[in-house]
């Protein structure tokens, strides 16, 4: 069966984000019959005419040439928008048009700029480079999500997608909701990603699944050689924090780093009055001269 990928705008001509989508024909009357305008081509413009949908592919190719040409006589803009989202569906599976929807809601809205379909049945290569094993799948941002989610949930994450501390907050519910082996291999993948980890344990609103997620990523990531050491810096100012748990995390997490003098930043913590602080402080002392004594 032929396949192709369509380009699609909304309706509403106030707006420019756009759909590429990539399904079996018969698939996309299914997917795309609320509420779209016809496919067109290129990206980014603008276009305030509705044209007619067509299923048939001939047909379908008829209405692109016109619409590409009235495109052409009219002035053209670029969308702002930055927000992008991949959505990966497959054929039977129940909730993608409900993904679709949710999605295609925002790019209507202009919260997302582009939006990218692909059906896994045509290009299984994207699946398994991606990982991906069920679908619905999506990446809104740097954001990936498996299943179903609610537009409410898809519209905070899009929010989140734009800004600086949007990536703390998804490790953060990655964290709280028992995802934490995502946590490292991200990490892994991007050690840029190793200072929001500090943020989580210096922030006093993350919670114990958090902090104890957070702590069990450093340890795992301490056998990569010297991927930790740079963090001691970030975690020196937390063994002076107002909280004591973050003053005993800080004082953990910097035996775990391998760093070279971390143990003049430890130490005060021996004097501390929580007992807590300084039974840690004493613990990761103890570690760190273990190790340094090893041949």
């Amino acid at each position: 069966m032929e396949t192709y990928g369509v380009l699609i705008l909304p309706f509403h001509g106030r707006a420019s984000p756009w759909i590429k989508v990539s399904l079996l024909p018969l698939e996309q009357e299914e997917f795309l019959r609320s509420g779209y305008a016809p496919p067109l081509d290129p990206p980014g413009r603008r276009c305030n005419q509705s044209i007619p949908w067509a299923a048939d592919p001939k047909d379908h190719l008829t209405l692109r040439k016109r619409a590409w040409s009235q495109m052409m006589s009219h002035p053209t803009e670029t969308t702002g928008a930055a927000v992008e989202a991949l959505l990966l569906v497959a054929p039977g599976c129940p909730h993608c048009a409900g993904a679709l929807e949710g999605l295609g809601s925002l790019i209507k809205e202009g919260v997302l700029g582009r939006l990218e379909v692909v059906n896994i049945a045509v290009r299984p290569a994207l699946a398994r480079e991606l990982g991906v094993r069920a679908v619905p799948w999506m990446r809104i941002g740097p954001f990936e999500f498996p299943g179903l989610h609610t537009p409410a949930e898809l519209r905070h994450w899009a929010d989140l997608a734009g800004r600086e501390d949007g990536m703390t907050h998804y490790l953060s519910d990655l964290l709280a909701t028992g995802r934490r082996a995502q946590v490292a291999v991200r990490v892994q993948q991007d050690p840029a990603l190793l200072p929001r980890l500090v943020d989580l344990l210096g922030d006093p609103g993350s919670g114990l699944s958090v902090r104890i997620g957070v702590m069990a990523t450093l340890e795992e990531l301490q056998e990569t050689g010297g991927l930790l050491e740079g963090l001691a810096d970030r975690l020196a100012p937390l063994t002076r924090h107002p909280e004591p748990r973050i003053r005993a995390d800080a004082c953990h997490a910097l035996s775990l780093t391998g760093a070279t003098g971390i143990l003049p930043l430890i130490r005060p913590c021996l004097d501390d009055p929580d007992p807590e602080v300084r039974e840690t402080a004493a613990d990761a002392i103890e570690t760190i001269e273990q190790a340094a004594a090893k041949p």
